[in-house]
């Protein structure tokens, strides 16, 4: 049989030039991939126009997020300078300084917040991502505003391998993403006030406002018939009204650099705790017991007493004991 136009089953036309018109199954074969190529073509350029549309919407919810963050680091910038009683003086590019000297009248206000932000670091300090938000991004925040700086830093940055006090100078060798952190966050401001940065570094803070280690013995000490405490973490116990005195000293100094800033002695977990409730007067005995029975989010180093080779810089802080007596005393409840 054959079909209009006298095309012949091999495709070609016995008909004269009637079925020159025709295409081949070939060349509708073609025609088809070059059309399918076509679409697939649109169909990329469209996908691509829509990943760059959804990149450019990612790139504007950034810039706005930095800029929140830039405002929030600006006015926490003149909230601690309300509070160190600094004046502010301008620098070109919107940037200022911070030049009066503090005033002693405020050393129980900067306690507070030196309490408080220890408290909110050790809550954000709970996840590795939370750590680096308070300790990197928000140094890198408040190092944007241009000001001197005096950055407070921790006894984690150090292994706790070294087994006697730690200097300035000693190798940093933090065993834990919040150590981690902390180091990278005295980094960030050297970089950035290369030449008006102090590093401050303390151990084992308790104040006399909000959650701390003796304030949370002395409770279980007068509930419960026995504590267990670790015996074999070593270091500091720095009261934070000595610390806040010490700050309030370097905000006038001014001295570049590492400095180690904690109290004077060393003593354990275990017998910080039994001097505590010694004082308290509870009917509560402490046992020693150890870290592996006690882990935590953040492991603390082992060893982390905290000494300094510039003396001469860095304030010297009354004895551990004299600080929990300071503590007790600033908690005492007042006689009716």
């Amino acid at each position: 049989m054959i079909a209009e136009g006298n095309e012949t089953p091999g495709g070609e036309s016995g008909g004269g030039g009637e079925g020159r018109g025709r295409r081949s199954e070939g060349d509708l074969l073609a025609e088809r991939r070059a059309r399918r190529t076509a679409e697939s073509g649109e169909h990329a350029l469209m996908l691509r126009a829509e990943a760059a549309e959804a990149t450019v919407r990612t790139l504007e919810t950034h810039v706005a997020s930095l800029q929140q963050r830039l405002g929030d680091a600006e006015q926490e910038g003149r909230r601690i300078s309300d509070l160190l009683g600094a004046e502010r003086v301008p620098r070109p590019g919107g940037r200022s300084d911070f030049v009066q000297p503090p005033s002693p009248s405020r050393d129980a206000t900067l306690e507070r917040e030196l309490q408080r932000a220890s408290q909110r670091e050790q809550q954000r300090a709970a996840t590795i991502a939370g750590a680096e938000k308070a300790n990197v991004t928000g140094t890198r925040n408040v190092a944007a505003l241009g000001a001197p700086l005096v950055y407070y830093s921790s006894d984690y940055v150090f292994s706790g391998t070294k087994g006697e006090p730690y200097l300035e100078s000693d190798a940093v060798a933090p065993a834990s993403g919040y150590g981690r952190s902390k180091l990278a966050g005295e980094r960030e401001v050297a970089q950035a006030a290369p030449g008006s940065h102090t590093v401050v570094r303390s151990s084992w803070l308790f104040g006399a406002n909000g959650h701390c280690f003796p304030r949370t013995i002395a409770r279980l000490a007068a509930e419960r018939d026995e504590l267990r405490v670790v015996s074999d973490q070593i270091g500091c116990p720095t009261f934070t009204g000595d610390l806040a005195q010490a700050l309030l000293e370097l905000a006038q100094t001014r001295p570049l650099g590492v400095l180690h800033v904690a109290a004077a002695g060393e003593c354990s977990w275990y017998e910080f705790a039994s001097e505590i409730v010694a004082a308290s007067g509870a009917d509560c005995r402490v046992s020693p017991c150890t870290t592996e029975e006690f882990p935590r989010p953040a492991p603390r180093p082992a060893y982390s007493v905290l000494g300094s080779e510039r003396e001469d810089l860095a304030p010297a802080l009354p004895h551990w004991r004299d600080g929990l007596a300071a503590y007790l005393l600033a908690t005492r409840e007042p006689v009716a």
